[in-house]
């Protein structure tokens, strides 16, 4: 049950992670320190979403 529950977390996080970084990606030289901050925020909840996924798809129980 902790497994499906950290899968379901974890795609939801990167998902947010994603759709928030993808707005202001492309103008990250643009952005002030508060705006790369915000870039920066987003790419570790994609991290945390990728561990947390991992936890899913790592060693089964036999």
């Amino acid at each position: 049950m902790l497994r499906i529950a950290s899968l379901i977390i974890g795609c939801f996080l990167i998902i947010l992670g994603a759709v928030q970084s993808l707005q202001y990606l492309p103008y990250y030289t643009q952005l002030t320190e508060f705006g790369k901050g915000y870039v920066w925020g987003s790419l570790i909840l994609i991290l945390i979403g990728s561990i947390l996924s991992f936890f899913y798809f790592g060693k089964k129980q036999t």
